[in-house]
């Protein structure tokens, strides 16, 4: 019995400082730790903050692609604008004076012309008979350097593509000898057509003006020689005369005969000359002949070339007159200005362009107003 009370009397003891023991370190759980409650709002808020970043950035990212479609479309139409203002700005350039140079065939869509790019005397070089055209079904501008070629792409996402042709006064015509003005209007879209651009350019090429025939001026001289004639007559008698006049294209004779009876007559004929003198003046053919573009060098070179890397393009360009312009015009930059750097050698960087394909080609300008334009070069920045 008396174990017992000992027992009870221990477990009083016990039993409240355990309690106590308990408490504290439910205490100390609640300090330390999170309810369920507690967790599941946290969540919650750390959900809809990361879903207001991850809208932001869907639609910043949308914007700058939307922008990127945008400006990549303006580019190439641009670049593909002043490839063909630039062709046809030497559309007739004729140095040779040989035949069937000029424009071959204008359509609302398409346009054929020749040139003598290099004064060889014909047309069969390439970029001497060019053909732009629009590809209603593709969507596509395409451009062949000679007629025999397959058409290439210039640019696509093409919506519309328009020329316009007019006469010396202003008048729209269809007869490709009258053509003296072009109207050419592009339409491009992004890929995604949210965004259309239209580009509009008037074209005078003056070669088809030009009258490279010389002039010859004419100036005639008339000298004229005139004797006097005499007569002697012994004895009195009567004269019968006889007068005969013969005449030609340059010159004029005059006979006079004169027949005496029982005299003696001495008769001296008289005569006139008309001369003709010709001289020929021969006015010189002005210089139509543009600067020569040779050497061009791409470095590095090949039609493929590593990304992230720049591209230099050198070029010799030479003329009589001197060289006014020097410019390198791309489907990806635009047209840009060439330096010298020494001598009659133009260089130019063109910044990269990765996973792109790049058509170039370069203008040069002479201090008299004539040009010239090379060949169109290709390279593909994905090595």
């Amino acid at each position: 019995m008396e174990a017992d009370k000992e027992t009870v009397t221990a477990m009083k003891i016990i039993t409240p400082r355990l309690s106590i023991i308990f408490e504290e370190q439910n205490t100390s759980m609640r300090q330390e730790g999170f309810s369920f409650v507690e967790l599941l709002m946290g969540i919650s808020i750390s959900l809809i903050l990361l879903g207001a970043v991850v809208t932001t950035f869907t639609i910043q990212q949308k914007y700058y692609s939307q922008e990127q479609r945008t400006i990549d479309m303006q580019d190439s139409l641009r670049a593909s604008m002043q490839m063909l203002v630039n062709d046809l700005l030497m559309a007739g350039y004729n140095p040779q004076g040989i035949e069937d140079v000029g424009i071959v065939s204008a359509t609302a869509t398409a346009i054929r012309f020749r040139a003598d790019l290099n004064g060889d005397g014909d047309h069969l070089d390439p970029n001497e008979d060019v053909t732009y055209a629009f590809d209603a079904a593709e969507g596509q501008l395409t451009r062949k350097a000679i007629a025999s070629d397959t058409a290439e792409l210039l640019a696509d996402n093409i919506q519309d593509v328009s020329f316009v042709y007019y006469n010396a006064d202003g008048d729209e015509t269809t007869t490709v000898e009258e053509i003296r003005k072009i109207k050419i209007q592009i339409t491009a879209q992004t890929e995604n057509g949210e965004k259309t651009r239209t580009l509009t350019s008037d074209v005078i090429p003056r070669n088809l003006a030009l009258n490279a025939t010389a002039v010859t001026t004419t100036v005639t001289e008339t000298t004229t020689t005139t004797t006097e004639s005499s007569t002697t007559t012994t004895g009195g008698s009567s004269t019968t005369s006889d007068d005969s006049t013969t005449t030609t294209a340059v010159t004029t004779t005059t006979t006079e005969e004169t027949t005496t009876t029982e005299t003696t007559t001495t008769t001296t004929t008289e005569s006139s000359t008309t001369s003709e003198q010709t001289t020929t003046t021969t006015e010189a053919t002005p210089d139509r002949t543009g600067p020569t573009i040779d050497l061009i060098v791409q470095t590095p070179s090949g039609s493929t070339v590593p990304k992230n890397t720049e591209v230099e393009v050198r070029a010799d360009i030479t003329d009589a007159s001197g060289i006014a312009t020097a410019t390198i015009t791309t489907n990806e930059h635009g047209t840009i200005s060439m330096t010298n750097i020494g001598g009659n050698t133009y260089a130019v960087t063109l910044s990269k362009k990765n996973n792109k394909t790049v058509n170039y080609y370069i203008t040069a300008e002479d201090n008299v107003g004539n040009s010239s334009t090379s060949a169109t070069y290709q390279y593909t920045q994905n090595g």
